[in-house]
């Protein structure tokens, strides 16, 4: 009986500890690294959303769930149906938080800190990403994809306001 009990404890702790390594893996990546990891995994997603929002006009479109796209103080219905699917699995399963269209930078929002910090990913076609408070920018493996963090605290005292 005690080598059924110590072989179901050693058991229960190999499986947990194991679960535990799966589950943290990442957790010692800097945001720059969780995010070039999450470009190589989510790339049809982010590619698909960034180039629908693009051609879409409106100079200011976002997704912040998976009811529409938000467009100038209203909700947009998408009809393609792969664009929706993509949002959903980005959103609601990669952990990102708001997608937004600003301009020609797409943002893909993965943190944030109340309203004056955030970062993640961000798309622009052309050039380097224009993004209010903008602090720091790191080009990716992919042309056209970068690492942001706007930080308005950050942008205030390094622009001496």
């Amino acid at each position: 009986m005690k080598k059924k009990t110590l072989f179901i404890i050693l058991f229960a702790l190999a499986v947990t500890a194991f679960f535990s390594l799966w589950l943290f893996s990442d957790v010692s990546l800097t945001k720059e690294e969780k995010v070039a990891k999450s470009l190589e995994k989510d790339r049809e997603h982010l590619e698909l959303v960034a180039e629908y929002l693009l051609n879409e006009p409106g100079e200011y479109l976002s997704f912040l769930d998976d009811s529409g796209c938000f467009n100038g103080g209203y909700i947009t219905s998408i009809e393609n149906a792969e664009v929706m699917a993509s949002v959903k699995q980005l959103l609601n399963k990669r952990n990102y938080k708001k997608v937004i269209k600003d301009g020609d930078t797409v943002r893909f929002i993965r943190w944030t800190r109340l309203s004056d910090y955030e970062a993640g990913i961000c798309y622009t076609p052309e050039g380097a990403p224009k993004i209010e408070f903008l602090t720091t920018e790191k080009s990716l493996s992919v042309k056209g994809w970068y690492y942001y963090e706007a930080d308005y605290n950050k942008w205030r005292t390094d622009n001496h306001y």
